[in-house]
């Protein structure tokens, strides 16, 4: 799917999509194929309560990188998914500036709708925390 994101998709060669959202979380990363674990506790793509995934953060991020046409949104899910996430991301702003495009980084810092304890802070990242990892 990400690569047909992507991927022109008009005839002109021009492109349907010009920023990409995507949930972060720490996870198994397994082969699409066999399903096999590649790495057991690593940055990928998913949404809770999924915990496995054939597309890693770094797969993810390159790929966009890559593409240089879209902008990119980055929804943590988990306070550790983006301080393992952060040094891969400082490294690779300066290639998506340089190409017009911009790195959201997002996290839940208030408990949503769904959540029915509102005292249980383990459903959202501390914001204090995550905007300083995010100044760094």
């Amino acid at each position: 799917l990400l690569e047909k994101a992507l991927s022109p998709r008009e005839k002109d060669g021009s492109y349907c999509y010009t920023a990409i959202e995507a949930d972060i979380i720490l996870g198994e990363h397994v082969d699409a194929l066999s399903g096999k674990v590649i790495s057991e506790r690593v940055a990928i793509m998913a949404h809770p309560p999924s915990k496995t995934s054939d597309l890693s953060f770094k797969e993810f991020i390159n790929s966009c990188c890559e593409n240089s046409r879209v902008h990119v949104k980055l929804d943590f899910k988990e306070l550790e998914a983006a301080q393992e996430c952060m040094p891969l991301i400082e490294e690779l702003v300066p290639r998506f500036l340089k190409n017009g495009r911009t790195i959201f980084l997002n996290a839940d810092i208030l408990p949503g709708p769904g959540i029915d304890n509102h005292n249980d802070t383990s459903s959202y990242i501390d914001a204090a925390v995550f905007m300083e990892l995010c100044r760094k």
